[in-house]
């Protein structure tokens, strides 16, 4: 039968009712669309954003029909409209945790004042763009991007992270370990790092219980402190010499450590090498 009608558009001109509104999923118009399914599958015209509608008039149609030698008279207009729905806050806001996501895997966000207008329309395939700043927490930019429109806006981002809090006073210099508990913390606002492994840190200063443990109230336990005795070993060239030193700042293995010597009075640069030893080269 579809044969019979193409035959006949070819011999005869004919008359031919186009349906008065069609319906398009994605950017171009086909001939068939605007005439009959029997018609050749043609694209007539593209760009069509979602959810814009456009007329063409049935000389338009007319002559879109000539132009493939088809002999065939369109008896009315037809309103094209591309498919398209409103962006949705949900679909704003799994972008935006998404995107954190991606950018802090070990963090947790929650997303508030999602402000975007409600006139942001995408196609029925989804295909908006939403950029999102995610360098800082709290308050943050966004933008949406359709139909080669952008809306800017911001929303507000509140971050948590598994870290520790004090359960009890800690005193200055006194090891964390034993007095904290893994919590999921809000580090929204938090200053400093927060502190995800306790081990090997002591307090800089003393630490009320139930303060969230951040890298401005801790630091790296010493191998040795301050004031320690320590044997103090002396090289230059072939030449070794052992005597005792009295530590002037907490030492750390591997590191340079200032060293008074108890002969000579004089503070020399070391290196702490553990086991109460400290070595200098000349």
């Amino acid at each position: 039968m579809r044969i019979v009608y193409i035959l006949l558009m070819f011999l005869f001109a004919i008359n031919l009712y186009a349906a008065k509104e069609v319906k398009i999923n994605d950017e171009c118009v086909y001939l068939d669309e605007l005439t009959a399914d029997y018609i050749v599958h043609k694209a007539v015209t593209c760009g069509f954003k979602a959810g814009e509608s456009r007329y063409y008039s049935k000389e338009i149609i007319t002559s879109y029909l000539k132009e493939e030698g088809i002999k065939a008279t369109v008896l009315n207009d037809v309103k094209v409209t591309r498919a398209g729905e409103n962006v949705s806050y949900e679909q704003i806001y799994n972008a935006v945790v998404d995107s954190f996501a991606a950018a802090y895997p070990d963090i947790r966000v929650e997303v508030t004042n999602v402000n975007i207008p409600k006139d942001i329309i995408a196609s029925s395939t989804g295909d908006f763009k939403v950029k999102v700043d995610t360098s800082k927490f709290g308050s943050t930019f966004v933008e949406v991007e359709s139909n080669n429109k952008k809306v800017s806006s911001y929303v507000h981002v509140r971050a948590f992270k598994k870290g520790y809090v004090a359960s009890d006073k800690i005193a200055k210099e006194e090891d964390i370990s034993g007095k904290v508990i893994l919590e999921d913390i809000d580090i929204t606002t938090l200053r400093g790092r927060l502190i995800t492994d306790a081990k090997e840190l002591v307090a800089v200063r003393t630490i009320p219980k139930g303060r969230v443990i951040s890298s401005e109230l801790v630091s790296q336990k010493p191998s040795a402190r301050k004031g320690e005795q320590v044997k103090l070993i002396l090289e230059s060239g072939y030449i070794v010499l052992e005597t005792v030193g009295v530590l002037q700042e907490n030492a750390f293995v591997g590191k340079g450590t200032l060293v008074k010597s108890r002969d000579t009075d004089k503070i020399i640069l070391a290196v702490y090498i553990g086991n109460g030893v400290a070595k200098a080269s000349y």
